[in-house]
């Protein structure tokens, strides 16, 4: 309700808890699982990501720290490529919606399904000009709000989406869309990841987890 985010997942559950109307009750709050968790899931899974790296800088040859730094790298990539689609950003995620529920029109699922039907070439620039990021949160936050400013355009553009079971139209504006936010997640996945190995470098593990097998 045009707060901004706070830092951590906790201070967003008590940020949700405080916008109840006292003259409508507590039901009146926005419920967070209804809101999301989103840029929470990607920055903490991140973390979870640098430590997995500090273990496998500290031991290359532990297959348990490689396979742990793919699997978290898997789930960070999973809600960072959600993040660069807009529909995922806002409360009209599935049609627009009228008081507090999206009234599930389909647009949801047919952009989900977009970027499987553009013709994407071998030469697609997939990770030009990846950014570093300096500050984790703050690189989050703002890839989230460079989707959210999408929103209108996807209502736009929606009479152009396919629907699931049909093939891409050739329409140019629809696929430069498409293309925009495939370029948008490959940069944004791409940037977390070299993210979270640099900031691997400049902490040590505790002296007991210096070592997945060593436990």
């Amino acid at each position: 309700r045009g707060a901004a985010l706070p830092a951590t997942r906790p201070e967003y559950v008590r940020l949700c808890a405080a916008t109840a109307d006292p003259r409508k009750g507590p039901n009146s709050r926005v419920d967070p699982f209804d809101a999301g968790f989103l840029p929470y899931s990607i920055l903490e899974w991140a973390q979870r990501l640098t430590v997995a790296f500090r273990e496998h800088r500290d031991n290359p040859a532990d297959r348990a720290a490689a396979v742990k730094c793919a699997v978290y790298a898997g789930i960070m990539l999973h809600y960072a490529q959600d993040l660069t689609q807009p529909l995922h950003t806002t409360i009209h995620y599935d049609g627009r919606a009228a008081g507090s529920r999206s009234p599930r029109t389909g647009i949801h699922a047919k952009m989900d399904a977009l970027l499987a039907k553009t013709d994407i070439t071998p030469d697609f620039p997939y990770t030009l000009g990846v950014p570093t990021p300096r500050n984790m949160q703050e690189f989050v936050f703002s890839e989230l709000a460079a989707s959210h400013a999408m929103v209108v355009r996807v209502f736009e553009i929606e009479k152009m989406i396919p629907e699931v079971a049909e093939k891409a139209g050739s329409d140019p504006d629809l696929r430069k869309f498409a293309l925009d936010r495939a370029a948008a997640a490959a940069r944004f996945s791409a940037a977390l990841l070299v993210g979270a190995w640099r900031e691997s470098d400049t902490f040590a593990l505790p002296s007991w987890r210096s070592s997945t097998a060593d436990r």
